[in-house]
């Protein structure tokens, strides 16, 4: 056991290192997106790749060692197993359909889903198991779906959207639970077996794409601005019921995300204003009106004022990111159990734990790489839609990110939001990931249209 103790010390550096390879790597694609991988580039995906292998062949040797149980020994090694072919056959599907160029941001969220898995193995193994599935699906949803439904992805359905959005978001009032305080929950099935989902996680998209319709501009002129009523009219109204629901992060979502889609539609300095004023009108009367709200303000103020009671949860993420330093505990060595909602909420401060702080600020880069890999493609398109489309889904992630981390690390309020890919949470990993595949899809449409353009003026000569 003196050897495993070892072992587990010393691959808390290899485990950073391979962090700061991957984000090496991964940095060098931002600087230039490839439309077709070179043969370097080609070697720099494999290289992608042999990390997310290694820190996963590490990460479940030392949770099965850690094992004692046989049969969760087998299962372990499933899983692990499992996690690889999927990684594996994402790589092989988008080679042969010829889009290797979607590599190396798919091998991204296949990382940071890599990270939440481990650590999901490390608390519960039976979510952990649920995770992988929820992975794979949303991979087969993202690589699949937007091409299929390519027909569906158009400025004309915008009525067809907000529709869609207004009977998701309706449908907790009637068929609800309540889980962690939010009664936005649709369970099905009951026991251990039961399954639940969130509709909003999918109003989510449809939110994106609706605005992207309805506020977009004709022709290079500008929108009267009695075309933006009904559009914020229609977000104000999906947030306003997120409210009633007790889903506030989600509600700050949304109203960020309409709030920039509606900045670069209009360009309106004064509209942008506008909303930031209204936003903050709401947050107050939020704060007099609901109690949960209060208690979560008066936690972010001054947590240990109440250790035992409202600032315990956060006390206790503070106490895991602030024990173990740069390097953490190591893999299994921690105490990340004793954090309430630790598998969905605050699994950043669990990583932060046991893979130490620096690993954790690794993961934020990967995040932040991520999103100016979005910024990045963004630049190359010219068409409207498309380009708010892309907007609002890297807000959208972005955003979130940054309210779970900053509520985790106490910068912020906490809202009880996921962090995307990471957190436990099937429709959470499903929208998330099929989020990314809408944003790959994006690019290669403006890359087709590109080609016809180019191709058209060929023919004209």
């Amino acid at each position: 056991m003196a050897y495993l103790d070892m072992f587990i010390l010393l691959s808390r550096y290899v485990f950073v290192g391979f962090m700061i390879v991957f984000i090496y790597i991964s940095a060098t694609f931002v600087t230039n997106v490839p439309n077709k991988l070179s043969i370097f580039e080609k070697h720099k995906t494999k290289l992608q790749y042999t990390c997310i292998f290694f820190f996963n062949l590490a990460g479940y040797s030392i949770l099965i060692a850690r094992q004692e149980d046989k049969l969760l020994k087998i299962g372990l090694l499933k899983n692990g197993i499992m996690f690889i072919v999927v990684v594996t056959l994402t790589g092989w599907i988008l080679r042969i359909t010829k889009r290797s160029k979607e590599i190396p941001m798919y091998n991204i969220i296949l990382f940071l889903a890599n990270i939440g898995i481990i650590m999901l193995e490390r608390l519960n193994h039976n979510e952990a198991s649920k995770q992988i599935i929820w992975c794979a699906l949303g991979l087969g949803l993202a690589l699949f779906l937007p091409r299929l439904l390519q027909v569906f992805i158009n400025h004309k359905f915008r009525t067809l959207y907000a529709i869609a959005g207004w009977l998701l978001i309706l449908t907790p009032f009637l068929l609800g639970e309540e889980k962690n305080g939010a009664n936005n929950w649709i369970m099905i099935g009951s026991g251990e077996g039961a399954f639940g989902f969130q509709p909003s996680e999918m109003v989510k998209i449809l939110l994106v794409l609706y605005l992207a319709s309805a506020l977009l501009t004709k022709d290079g002129k500008k929108l009267n601005y009695r075309k933006f009523i009904v559009p914020m009219l229609t977000a104000a109204g999906y947030i306003l019921c997120l409210v009633l629901q007790r889903d506030l992060g989600g509600g700050l979502i949304f109203f960020l995300t309409s709030l920039t889609i509606l900045y670069v539609a209009s360009n309106s300095i004064l509209l942008y204003l506008l909303g930031i004023g209204s936003g903050t009108m709401a947050a107050m009367i939020g704060y007099t009106l609901f109690s949960h709200v209060r208690v979560r303000v008066e936690a972010w103020r001054d947590p240990w004022k109440d250790i035992s009671g409202k600032g315990y949860q956060i006390v206790q993420a503070l106490f895991a990111i602030g024990t173990w330093g740069w390097f953490g505990s190591g893999l299994t060595r921690g105490y990340p159990e004793k954090i309430p909602v630790v598998t969905s909420d605050f699994i950043f401060a669990a990583i932060c734990e046991e893979f130490g702080n620096l690993f954790g600020i690794g993961v934020i880069f990967l995040y932040l790489i991520l999103i100016l890999y979005g910024i990045r493609i963004l630049l190359d398109i010219n068409d409207d839609f498309l380009l708010l489309l892309g907007l609002g889904i890297i807000n959208l992630i972005g955003i979130q990110v940054f309210l779970i981390v900053g509520g985790v690390i106490k910068l912020i309020p906490l809202t009880g939001v996921t962090l995307p890919f990471v957190s436990y949470g099937g429709s959470s990993m499903l929208v998330s990931i099929f989020m990314i595949g809408l944003l790959q899809y994006v690019a290669d449409h403006m890359e087709d249209k590109s080609g016809s353009i180019a191709n058209s003026k060929m023919v004209e000569k």
